[in-house]
Order: C-alpha cells, then structure tokens, then sequence
C-alpha cells in the first residue's frame, strides 16, 4: 500500500510564511489508506538527520516554533495482517522563549522520563529523548539557549485533542501553535 504524505491528512492547519517549522522522518510523515497511523520504523539516521534540520532551523531562526514528529518505537499496530507499519507517530512542538528550550506536547514529561510507560515498551523513548538530549546539548553548545524544560500540557487544548482516538498527539501539537502564535 503507498503512502500519502501527512500534508494530505483529515487534520489541516494553516499558517502564516515562515511563523513555523514542520519537521519530520519521512516514515513519520506517511499516511495509509488503511490504517493511517501505522508507521514503520524509523532508523537511526533518519533520527540524526531530523536533529540536523530542527539544529539548521533554530540557528537561523531561534524564535520559530518547530513542530517535530518521529515513529515511536512501540509496536501498537503488531497483529498477523500487519508485520511492516507496526509502530506509532508521535508530533510534538520545540520552541524557545527567553534562552530556555521548551518541549510542550500531549503527555507531559511522561514520554522523556518514563523508561517504561503502560503501551511503551522498554527503550520505545530512546529516539525521542536523543532528539530531545540532543538538540539542548547543541543549543547550549552554541549559547543559544540556556535550558530547557518540558512543559504542562494545557489542559482545555488537550482535552479536545484526546477527543480523537488516533493523532491526538498531532491534534494538540498544532492547537497549541494556533495558541503560542501572535494574532
């Protein structure tokens, strides 16, 4: 089955030029007809490869919000019929405001510190918290930023994306934008 590219999903959002960077693996950012979440896994490079481009874009524009998505490694799609796409997407958002680096996304901390989380199998974190490690350790490097911190879900933002069974993740990651931008 060809994918489709998330561009072309139910969920669209729009945005100004320039106001946000929307970056992804390529296995992320592919839609099935037939079970549109699935996803196959990403690779380490492709990992490596989207640290780049979310390091490229901050230094050019340190002000721009970034919204990331990867394959969470977690086996969620697994059953007899589906042995490629097995794996989950996950979106969330990176921006900075005042030297500190934020992570804001649907589950909070969760993701980064939870090892081991109800539907996560052991080490299913480990690209999103190299991409996360990562980032803030060439940020600093670069005295572009200061810290960083992962943010408290906004509430009413979330409630309304966990409405939808699959792409909350997406859902609020782009609510959320919609919020932090100027009007």
């Amino acid at each position: 089955m060809r994918g489709v590219s998330q561009t072309t999903s139910q969920q669209h959002f729009r945005y100004k030029r320039n106001t946000v960077e929307i970056l992804s693996t390529e296995n992320a950012a592919m839609f099935y007809a037939d079970r549109p979440y699935a996803k196959k896994a990403d690779k380490k490079e492709d990992i490596e490869t989207l640290i780049r481009k979310i390091i490229s874009s901050l230094k050019q524009n340190i002000a721009k919000p970034i919204i990331v998505s990867l394959v969470w490694k977690n086996s969620l799609y697994k059953d007899n019929s589906n042995r490629d796409r097995i794996h989950e997407g996950h979106t969330f958002l990176m921006y900075v405001h005042k030297t500190i680096l934020h992570i804001n996304e649907i589950s909070g901390d969760k993701k980064y510190y939870n090892d081991k989380y109800k539907y996560w199998p052991k080490g299913s974190n480990a690209n999103y918290n190299m991409i996360i490690d990562e980032v803030n350790s060439q940020l600093q490097a670069l005295h572009l930023i200061t810290d960083w911190v992962i943010d408290i879900p906004d509430k009413k933002i979330k409630k309304n994306a966990i409405a939808n069974d699959e792409g909350a993740c997406y859902i609020y990651t782009h609510s959320f934008v919609q919020k932090l931008l100027p009007k």
